[in-house]
Parts: structure tokens; C-alpha cells; sequence
């Protein structure tokens, strides 16, 4: 059941990586496992390259390797929100701003606006050091869910790149308060 395989792939990218909750070292290796077991049950699975995409970027660090599971897996589902976000997340690593906003675009065309598609925008135009593009997303995102503390903090760091300490301290001191 390629299915099953697929979530077992990204159960464990998760959380060896944005959850955080057990050692990558543990969590990519049964990752890849699970993902090579769905794809040769299924090797069209898009979601299932966009994940290998993620372990050969995160795990890794296999350049080549990511980018051609993030092209196949788009190649494969051009309708695939994820297979651009998380391509957009390596093109970022790599310098390459301009096709990770399209990417980011593109994901976000193909959900509706939410605080997080428009803080992943946000994040493109940061690494650019395009701080006040950046701050236009971040702002968005505030719109679309207030008071979101991960976005307050990521607002402050704007601020402190471009050297406005106080608006900096302020948005700090907003998170603080909408964690309490």
C-alpha cells in the first residue's frame, strides 16, 4: 500500500526536522526507507518524490539528487502545492531568490491565502535581504491570523537586519504577549 509508505516517509522527515522530536540521524534514514517502498509500489507518486526531494536536501545535502525529485514530482502533479513550497525551500538554501519566489507563488496560487503561504513568501524575500518585501508578507500574514507569534518574531527580524531595534523589541514584546 503505497499510501501507507508515503506518510510513514514523511512522518519521519517530521520529525526528525520541523517537529524536531527525535534525532534526524534516526528519523531520514526510516524516511527514505518508507519513500523507496512506496515508489516501487507506485513510482508516480508526486508526494512521494517531493518527500525524497526533502530528505536528499535536508539529509543529505545531496543538491542534485533534490532538485530532480522536486522537478518529477511537479513534472508528475503540476497541481501539487507542496512539491513548490518545498522546492522553494531549497532553491532559497541555494541562492536562487527568483525561481523560489516563483515557486512560492505558484504554491500559493494553488492554495488559498492563509498566514502560512503568505509567510513562506515572506521567508524568499528575507534571504534576498529584501526586507521591506519582506515585511509586505509578513504583514499579510498578521491580516490573515493576528497576533501569530512565529510571524511577530520573524516581522522582528526584519526590523533588526534593517537596524530599527525598537520597532524590533515592540514586535518581540507582541509575541510575548500572544504566547501568554
Amino acid at each position: 500500500y503505497a499510501a501507507a509508505y508515503l506518510e510513514l516517509g514523511w512522518a519521519n522527515i517530521r520529525l526528525g526536522d520541523s517537529l524536531g522530536l527525535s534525532s534526524p540521524h534516526d528519523t531520514f534514514p526510516k524516511a527514505r526507507e518508507a519513500l523507496t517502498k512506496a515508489l516501487s509500489i507506485d513510482e508516480n507518486i508526486a508526494n512521494a518524490h517531493t518527500a525524497l526531494g526533502v530528505y536528499y536536501f535536508k539529509y543529505e545535502w545531496n543538491w542534485p539528487a533534490a532538485e530532480r525529485e522536486f522537478q518529477r514530482a511537479i513534472d508528475l502533479d503540476p497541481g501539487e502545492p507542496t512539491a513548490y513550497s518545498e522546492y522553494a525551500a531549497y532553491l532559497i538554501s541555494i541562492g536562487r531568490f527568483d525561481d523560489a519566489v516563483r515557486m512560492r507563488e505558484t504554491s500559493r496560487k494553488l492554495l488559498p491565502a492563509t498566514a502560512g503561504t503568505a509567510n513562506e513568501l515572506g521567508h524568499v524575500y528575507y534571504y534576498a535581504r529584501n526586507y521591506e518585501r519582506s515585511l509586505d508578507y509578513y504583514r499579510e500574514a498578521l491580516d490573515l491570523r493576528p497576533n501569530f507569534p512565529p510571524t511577530r518574531v520573524q516581522i522582528a527580524q526584519c526590523y533588526l537586519a534593517m537596524h530599527r531595534y525598537h520597532e524590533a523589541v515592540a514586535e518581540i514584546e507582541k509575541a510575548v504577549e500572544a504566547t501568554e
